[in-house]
């Protein structure tokens, strides 16, 4: 039974981390466009210029860092609660 707990676990924080990281993917790219005034550059495009693409690379991933922090502090304090 325990392992059956702790792949529910591991679903759930999969699960959970999947939709704080498309939040926080979505917030980022909404206050790029305010601030901006333009949608995020795709890095790899040609055309887009160097600085942005590289603002944007780690704006992406202090987005990614925020999310993976959210979804560690948040998935034990649920289960912790459960039980």
């Amino acid at each position: 039974m325990k392992k059956l707990g702790k792949l529910s676990d591991s679903i759930y924080t999969g699960v959970l981390g999947a939709i704080i990281a498309a939040i926080v993917a979505s917030l980022l790219k909404k206050i790029w466009t305010k601030a901006i005034g333009a949608d995020p550059p795709d890095p790899r495009d040609p055309n887009a210029s160097a600085r942005e693409a590289i603002t944007w690379a780690a704006v992406s991933g202090l987005g990614a860092g925020i999310a993976s922090v959210l979804t560690s502090r948040i998935s034990p304090a649920r289960w912790r609660r459960a039980d």
